[in-house]
Parts: C-alpha cells; structure tokens; sequence
C-alpha cells in the first residue's frame, strides 16, 4: 500500500535496507533514525492542501506500508493532541516543522503517572518502543506541525499504529487533568518503565537525562 510521493523514494530505499536486519525493537529503531536523519523528506511529501490539516482532528495520513514497516504523515493544528495510547511496534518520527509535546505515562492499573514530557521541534527525531511505550502527543503552540512516523508494523493490514488507548485517570501533576473517557478502559498489565528515546545527532542508544524533563 503506497501513494505515488516522489519525495518519499530515498527514505523508502534505505528504510528497507536499514529494517533487513535483526528484529529487536531498540537496535532496529534506533538504526531507523539514522536512515530518517539521513533522508528526511521535506514538507514537499504532501500537498498544500494536505499541510493545512483539519480544524477538528489530528490528520493522520499513510503514505507507504509494507510488509515491515510503514510511514505516516501527521498534521497538528493549534491545540491538537492525540488520546493517550500504546502502540503495535516500535515507532521513530521527526518533526518536519513546528514543535510537539510529549508526555509518557506509567499504567498503574487504576490510574496513569506522567513519568517523562519532551518538546520535540523541527529537526527533532524521537523513539518509542513497546512495551512501557504509553504516550500522549499535543501541539501546545499557536501554529501547525507536521510530523512524519515510521511504524515497524504494516499499517495496510492493521489499519492503525494503536494498540489501545486509555481512560484512566492521571495523577501527580499531568499537564492537561483527567482524561476522558475515550474507549473501554484497559485490561491491567503488567507495569512496564516508560521507553521514550530522543535521539541525539550521534544516534546514541540511550537517551542522557537532561534530555527529558521528568515529573
């Protein structure tokens, strides 16, 4: 599953190659960044009119899917955010422009942490791997951003990067107050640590604390 984007060749090439490999998450991931650092697209990989997003909704747009991974274009108007959610596979996004905001969350069972919160801006390249992978993403500022995801998962036979969401109530100190309720409410799991990476230009593996700002 694929639309006709020129500007999306060279990042497929290498993506291919860099997702031939071995299969843990992190290590490939990681490599991932390397090739999305390497061949960024530019805003050119959607149309005027797609950039201007919808004043409703977060556009989330599948531009390539294949067998092993898959690649989506998100568009955030002011004040957008995404549900509080986890994911299928790992996943690795740059910001094509604009800033977002990320909050990771620790499950409880009856109640949702924030554990990390990052401001992702134009450049930056960021990582998350399941489990312990329960995020929520906002656009905070008074323009548009526009992101591009790359999916370890097939999203033409998923059909979405999500592998639930949550309703739970979030304590200490969130950023945004409760959440509501959006979709039946998890089956309790086991407690992972949170796994937010935000790669930095040396593509270390690891992210140094300074580079996320913890609750």
């Amino acid at each position: 599953m694929t639309t006709s984007r020129p500007e999306l060749t060279a990042l497929l090439g290498q993506l291919r190659v860099t997702v031939d490999g071995p299969q843990d998450a992190e290590a490939t991931s990681t490599r991932v960044a390397s090739s999305l650092r390497a061949c960024t697209p530019t805003l050119d990989v959607l149309t005027a009119s797609e950039r201007q997003g919808d004043p409703d909704r977060v556009t989330s747009r599948i531009l390539h899917a294949e067998k092993l991974f898959s690649v989506v274009a998100l568009v955030w108007r002011s004040g957008q955010q995404t549900t509080v959610h986890d994911h299928l596979a790992w996943c690795v996004v740059t910001v094509l422009c604009g800033t977002e905001q990320e909050t990771v969350f620790r499950d409880h069972g009856d109640h949702l942490t924030p554990v990390a919160r990052s401001v992702n801006p134009t450049g930056s390249v960021t990582a998350v791997t399941p489990p312990g992978d329960i995020h929520r993403v906002r656009n905070e500022t008074d323009s548009t951003a526009i992101s591009l995801h790359v999916y370890g998962t097939d999203l033409g036979l998923t059909g979405s990067s999500i592998r639930r969401t949550y309703d739970l109530p979030i304590l200490d100190g969130s950023p945004h107050g409760p959440v509501q309720a959006v979709a039946s409410p998890p089956t309790p799991t086991e407690h992972y640590p949170p796994r937010l990476r935000k790669i930095p230009m040396n593509l270390a593996s690891t992210v140094p604390d300074h580079d996320l700002v913890r609750s």
